[in-house]
C-alpha cells in the first residue's frame, strides 16, 4: 500500500509540469519610418533609419515583464536574416501608437538602417520573447496558428496560395492538419468546424487519371493559380485518416480507402502491391525530372505515415503495401539516387526527414534511421532551425524545422525537438504564421509540430485533473488506506472457517458428481438400447441372455448376437461366396439404403435376386439381413450405425 500511495504521489508532482498559458507575448507589431508606419513587408527605403516598434504584453501584471527579453529578427529579400540587439523598454511617441493597456502592456523598440549596398526588394521582421524564468507559451502559439488558417480559408473549405487566392487541391490534407492537433489540444468546436469544411472540399474534389495514371487535373503550380485536380495526396489521406479515428467514422476512412485504393488500382488493379510500388516510382521519377530528388524520398515517407496511419482503422490494412514502397526508397538510395553524404542537395534535410519517417514507421534498415539521424542532428543550429539544406547556411526555414522537429521526436529525440519547437514558437508573426512569407501550409505545419509537443507533455491535462485539489486529497487517501488495511486485516481472520466452508462444500461436491456418474451410466445405456434396431429395449436395458438362435433361425435375419452363423443357420446367413450363376457385390454403405433391381459389373447387367444388409457400428459388425429387391432399411446414425448393402445377382443373358 505504501507503494501505491508513493507513486501517486509522485504522479501528482511530474503532472505539474505543463507548458505555461500566462506569460508574456507580443500583442502587436510594427515598424516606422520618416514618422509613418510601414506595412508588414517594405522596400525602397534605402538610406532609411527603420524604427521597429512591439507591444508586448503580459497576462496578469506588467511586472512579469522584467524578466523578459525582447528582440528582432530582420530578413533580406534574400532570405537572409539577422537578429537585432535588445529591443527597450520606451514610453516616447517614437512608435507613433500609444499603450492601450499600461497596466499588463509595454511598447520596446529598436532602430535599424538598410544601407544603398544592401539587397533590393522587400523586407520584414519579426518580434520575439526570450524568457529567464518562465516557460513558452506553446498553446497561445498554437491557438494563434489555427485562428490564421480559420481567417484564411476559404468559403469552398479550401486555402489558396497564396492567402485570397482561389483554393488548391493541393493544400487542403496537410493545412487541415494543423487545424486537426489544435483541436486535440483545445477541443474547441470552430476548429472541428473548419475540418468539416476541408472535409466536404476534399469529397467534391473527386480526381481523374489519364492513361498514365497521372491526374488531369493541374494542382497550383504557381502563385494564385486555381486547381481543378483531386485531392488524393499523401496528406489528404493521413488527414483523413485521423479525422476517420477521431470520430469512428467509416464514412471518412472508406472515402480514404477509395482516393488510395483509386490511385493505386490506376497503376495496377490486380497487384496492390506492384500498384503502390507504382506510385512511389511515379514519384521518384517525376521528382528527379525537377531536381529535387530530396523531396521524393520527403513524399513517399509521408504516403508510408499516412497508410500506416490508415490501416490503425477497424478493417483496414495497409501496412505491407506502405512496406513495399520502403523497400523501393532502399533501392532507390542504393542505386545512387540520394547521396546521404551530400548536404548540399537542394532540399536534403526534408530528404533526411523521409528516410526517417519511412523506415522507423515500418522498422526497416534501422543501420539507414541512425545515419539519417545523425546527419539530420549535425545540421541542427544552435538556435534550433534547420536551413532547407547546406546550399543555403544562413537561412533557416519555418517547414523543414517542423518536420524535423516532428521526426527527431519519433526517435526520442525530445531535448533537441523542444528546441525546435521553441525557435518557431518566438519566430512565429503576431498575426499566426511562421514562414518569410505566408503559407498556409507551412503555418499548419508549424502548428502541428508545436501542439504535437504540447500534447505529449500536456497528457495529463487531459484527464481534466485539478492537480492541486488532489494534493490536498492526499492525505485523506492515506486514511482511507489505513481503513483498507484494517479491513484487510478482519478478512483474514475469517480465513481459517472459510477453508473449514471449502472442505465441507469439496466433499459435498464429491458425493454430487459421484450421483452424477450413475445417473449418466443409466442414461448412455437407456439411449444405447433404444437406439439398437436388432433387440427388444427391455432385453437389451436388463442385459439377458438373448434366446437360443433355433427359435429364429429362418426369419430372414442374420442375428449373430443370438449365435446364428452360416453354419448354424444357414437359411438367413447365407456366405459371402460366389455361386453358380450369382454374383454377389457391395452396392451400398450408408445409414439408410434400399435393395436394387439390378447392377452393373464389367459393363454387365445382373438382375438382384436378393441383397444381404450387414448392421454396423462405428467398427463393430453387430449382425445381418436378408432384404428383397425394392426393400428398404434405415438405423440411427447418430448413435454410430451404418448398413453395408451387398446384392446378389443373376447374370442376364
Amino acid at each position: 500500500m505504501k507503494k501505491i500511495f508513493e507513486l501517486f504521489l509522485g504522479l501528482l508532482l511530474i503532472s505539474s509540469i505543463a507548458i505555461a498559458d500566462n506569460i508574456p507575448y507580443v500583442a502587436s507589431k510594427w515598424e516606422v519610418v520618416n514618422n509613418q508606419i510601414v506595412t508588414e513587408t517594405f522596400s525602397d527605403i534605402h538610406g532609411t533609419e527603420v524604427r521597429v516598434c512591439a507591444l508586448v504584453c503580459d497576462p496578469d501584471d506588467v511586472a512579469n515583464l522584467n524578466n523578459a527579453i525582447v528582440k528582432a529578427r530582420v530578413f533580406y529579400p534574400n532570405g537572409t536574416s539577422f537578429i537585432l540587439k535588445a529591443l527597450g523598454q520606451t514610453t516616447t511617441g517614437e512608435c507613433i501608437k500609444e499603450n492601450p493597456n499600461t497596466a499588463k502592456c509595454r511598447i520596446y523598440t529598436t532602430t535599424f538602417t538598410i544601407y544603398p549596398e544592401n539587397p533590393i526588394g522587400y523586407y520584414t521582421t519579426i518580434v520575439f520573447v526570450e524568457y529567464s524564468s518562465t516557460q513558452l507559451n506553446a498553446t497561445q502559439s498554437i491557438i494563434k496558428g489555427a485562428d490564421r488558417l480559420i481567417n484564411n480559408q476559404n468559403s469552398d473549405g479550401g486555402w489558396g496560395w497564396p492567402k485570397g487566392s482561389p483554393s488548391c487541391t493541393n493544400l487542403a490534407g496537410v493545412t487541415s492538419m494543423g487545424l486537426y492537433y489544435a483541436y486535440k489540444i483545445t477541443e474547441d468546436e470552430d476548429y472541428m468546424q473548419a475540418m468539416e469544411k476541408s472535409l466536404q472540399y476534399i469529397k467534391t474534389h473527386a480526381p481523374t487519371y489519364n492513361s498514365a495514371c497521372a491526374e488531369t487535373g493541374l494542382t497550383c503550380y504557381s502563385p494564385g493559380t486555381e486547381s481543378n485536380s483531386g485531392c488524393d495526396s499523401n496528406k489528404d489521406i493521413l488527414f483523413l485518416a485521423h479525422l476517420a479515428l477521431l470520430k469512428n467514422d467509416d464514412m471518412i476512412a472508406n472515402l480514404a480507402k477509395q482516393r488510395y485504393e483509386g490511385k493505386r488500382n490506376c497503376f495496377n488493379p490486380t497487384d496492390p502491391i506492384k500498384g503502390a510500388r507504382a506510385i512511389a516510382n511515379e514519384i521518384f521519377n517525376l521528382r528527379q525530372s525537377q531536381g529535387i530528388n530530396a523531396v521524393a524520398l520527403w513524399d513517399v515517407g509521408d504516403w508510408i505515415v499516412a497508410l500506416y496511419k490508415l490501416s490503425e482503422y477497424p478493417g483496414i490494412d495497409y501496412r505491407l503495401e506502405a512496406d513495399a514502397m520502403a523497400e523501393l526508397m532502399k533501392e532507390k538510395i542504393g542505386g545512387g539516387y540520394f547521396d546521404i553524404n551530400d548536404n548540399t542537395i537542394t532540399y536534403y534535410y526534408l530528404g533526411l526527414v523521409g528516410i526517417i519517417e519511412a523506415m522507423q514507421t515500418t522498422g526497416k534498415y534501422t543501420d539507414l534511421v541512425n545515419l539519417a539521424k545523425e546527419k539530420l542532428i549535425n545540421g541542427q543550429r544552435e538556435e534550433g532551425w534547420w536551413p532547407t539544406d547546406e546550399s543555403n547556411p544562413n537561412t533557416p526555414d519555418a517547414q523543414t524545422t517542423a518536420y524535423a522537429k516532428m521526426v527527431l521526436e519519433m526517435l526520442g529525440e525530445d531535448e533537441k525537438a523542444a528546441k525546435a519547437a521553441t525557435w518557431l514558437i518566438v519566430n512565429q508573426t503576431s498575426e499566426g504564421w511562421f514562414d518569410i512569407e505566408e503559407y498556409d501550409e507551412v503555418t499548419s505545419e508549424g502548428v502541428w509540430a508545436i501542439a504535437r509537443d504540447v500534447s505529449k507533455q500536456n497528457r495529463f491535462k487531459h484527464l481534466g485533473a485539478d492537480f492541486k485539489a488532489l494534493r490536498e486529497k492526499v492525505e485523506d487517501m492515506q486514511n482511507k488506506i489505513n481503513t483498507i488495511e484494517q479491513k484487510i486485516e478482519k478478512i483474514e481472520d475469517y480465513n481459517k472457517e472459510i477453508d473449514e466452508w471449502k472442505t465441507k462444500i469439496d466433499r459435498e461436491v464429491q458425493g454430487i458428481w459421484a450421483k452424477l456418474e450413475i445417473i449418466q451410466k443409466f442414461i448412455q445405456k437407456v439411449l444405447s438400447c433404444s437406439m439398437a434396431t436388432f433387440n427388444p429395449f427391455y432385453q437389451c436395458l436388463s442385459e439377458q441372455q438373448p434366446e437360443p438362435w433355433e427359435e429364429h433361425c429362418g426369419n430372414g435375419i442374420c442375428e449373430w448376437e443370438k449365435g446364428e452363423t452360416p453354419t448354424s443357420c444357414k437359411a438367413d446367413c447365407e456366405p459371402e461366396v460366389t455361386h453358380d450363376g450369382t454374383t454377389e457385390l457391395l452396392v451400398a454403405q450408408s445409414w439408410r439404403v434400399t435393395c436394387p433391381f439390378n447392377f452393373t459389373l464389367n459393363s454387365t447387367l445382373y438382375i438382384v435376386d436378393h441383397c444381404r444388409a450387414e448392421l454396423w457400428r462405428n467398427t463393430w459388425k453387430i449382425s445381418e439381413r436378408r432384404m428383397n429387391p425394392g426393400e428398404a432399411w434405415q438405423v440411427n446414425r447418430n448413435a454410430g450405425y451404418f448398413i453395408k448393402l451387398y446384392a446378389n445377382g443373376t447374370l442376364t443373358s
